[in-house]
C-alpha cells in the first residue's frame, strides 16, 4: 500500500528577478523533496499572488505524476505523462495580504527515490507581499 506523506516546509521568497511588464519584483520560493519509490506525498502550498509559475522537477530516475488542487479542493492542474517534470501557472484570487492554500500532489511510479525540486515564481502583476511559499 502506497504511504500518503502531507510535507510542511516554509520558505522565504527571495528576489531573482524583475516580473516582465511590472514593477514589482519577482519572487521565487524552491525546496527539493525526495519522494520514495512507488509512493505518494503531499505538498502545500501559500498562494499570495495572483498569479504564480510552478514547476516541479525530478531527477530522472523514475516517472512522477502530478495532480494540483486548489483552495476549494478543485483538481485545476494534472499532469500523468511518462516524465518526471510538470509545468503550469496558477492564477489565483490571492492578493498582497490574502494567501490561499494549495495542495501539490506527487506520486512516484518508479521502484526507487526520486529527488524532486519544487519552484514557485511569483509573476503577478501587482505589488506582491513576496510570501508566497512551500508549506
Amino acid at each position: 500500500m502506497m504511504a500518503g506523506i502531507v510535507r510542511r516546509l516554509t520558505t522565504t521568497a527571495a528576489v531573482v528577478a524583475l516580473a516582465a511588464g511590472s514593477t514589482a519584483p519577482a519572487q521565487a520560493s524552491e525546496r527539493s523533496y525526495r519522494i520514495d519509490g512507488n509512493s505518494e506525498s503531499t505538498i502545500n502550498i501559500d498562494v499570495c499572488s495572483p498569479q504564480v509559475d510552478l514547476v516541479a522537477d525530478g531527477d530522472n530516475d523514475t516517472d512522477l505524476d502530478y495532480w494540483l488542487y486548489d483552495n476549494n479542493n478543485n483538481q485545476i492542474h494534472t499532469d500523468a505523462d511518462s516524465t518526471d517534470i510538470t509545468f503550469y501557472t496558477i492564477r489565483s484570487a490571492a492578493s498582497p495580504g490574502r494567501c490561499l492554500p494549495y495542495r501539490l500532489r506527487v506520486k512516484n511510479l518508479g521502484n526507487v527515490y526520486n529527488q524532486m525540486t519544487l519552484r514557485l515564481t511569483d509573476t503577478g502583476t501587482i505589488a506582491s507581499s513576496g510570501r508566497t511559499s512551500i508549506d
